[in-house]
């Protein structure tokens, strides 16, 4: 994932934009070797699920048809603004792009660095065209943990658009992890050779313990197949007629059938029906 210099804020451009202080257009800035943004293809029906029902069918499409046109046209905004503010940039410098900003726009380096990165993210991974404005965002962050990206790109291939508190909430929990793994390291970092020593040993013995209760439920799994099979085994040979009514009654039971056999209540009155 790219990685810049200034970490991005969840901010509403829409507001900012408002707020431009329009000026005559400035001559153009030729641009070399820009880099280019595979424009993504949106899924048909992004906005569905529960939201439309009860609502007319053909006004259901056209609401649904709106919706994609007006999400094109955000996404296709800000990742083609940050592709412009990336070329020109690159032709200024940082110092002048910074005046430039301000002088055009009235905005920080912070403000167009959400452009910036939203382009790049768009770059590496033409999916994430589909999210909302504020999710793109967070994914393009410096803070962003490299595995949610790709997390992300491939739920949206498997026809799921995660929103962006969802994508929000992943970050947090990445990070999490991520300060987690950190803090153990700096522990194992100030370990004596003693202390290491004894932290392999009950490892070692954990594992070990791990590996004997696996074998074991293997084998209390496997003699229970075993009865299960000799009490099915019993049934048709004994009560061939029953047997196909038993099995659904049992089945039926899900699972009930061996607590209610087990129970002493019950046990108690078969004996004294036999």
């Amino acid at each position: 994932m790219t990685d810049f210099s200034v970490e991005l804020a969840d901010l509403d451009l829409r507001e900012v934009v408002t707020k431009i202080d329009m000026q005559p257009e400035p001559a153009p800035v030729e641009v070399k070797n820009l880099p280019t943004v595979p424009s993504a293809k949106l899924p048909a029906q992004v906005s569905s699920g529960t939201w439309y029902q009860g609502v007319d069918a053909d006004i259901a499409d056209e609401a649904r048809e709106t919706a994609d046109r007006i999400r094109k046209r955000m996404h296709g905004s800000i990742i083609d603004t940050g592709k412009d503010l990336l070329a020109v940039k690159d032709k200024l410098g940082h110092g002048s792009f910074t005046g430039w900003l301000q002088q055009e726009f009235g905005w920080s380096e912070r403000t167009a660095q959400n452009y910036m990165s939203a382009a790049a993210l768009a770059a590496e991974y033409e999916s994430v065209a589909v999210l909302q404005p504020t999710a793109i965002y967070s994914l393009a962050a410096k803070s962003t943990p490299a595995s949610v990206p790709p997390a992300v790109v491939e739920e949206i291939k498997k026809g799921t658009i995660p929103s962006a508190a969802e994508i929000k909430e992943r970050i947090a929990k990445a990070r999490a992890e991520e300060a987690k793994k950190k803090a153990e390291a700096r522990r194992l970092q100030k370990e004596t050779p003693e202390q290491a020593a004894k932290r392999k040993k009950a490892e070692a013995r954990a594992e070990q313990k791990r590996k004997q209760e696996d074998a074991d439920r293997a084998v209390a799994m496997e003699r229970r197949k075993k009865a299960a099979l000799g009490a099915i085994n019993f049934l048709k040979k004994n009560l061939p007629k029953h047997f196909e009514g038993l099995r659904k009654l049992v089945l039926a039971s899900e699972g009930q059938f061996d607590v209610v056999l087990r129970s002493e209540k019950n046990s108690s009155f078969l004996q004294a029906t036999v």
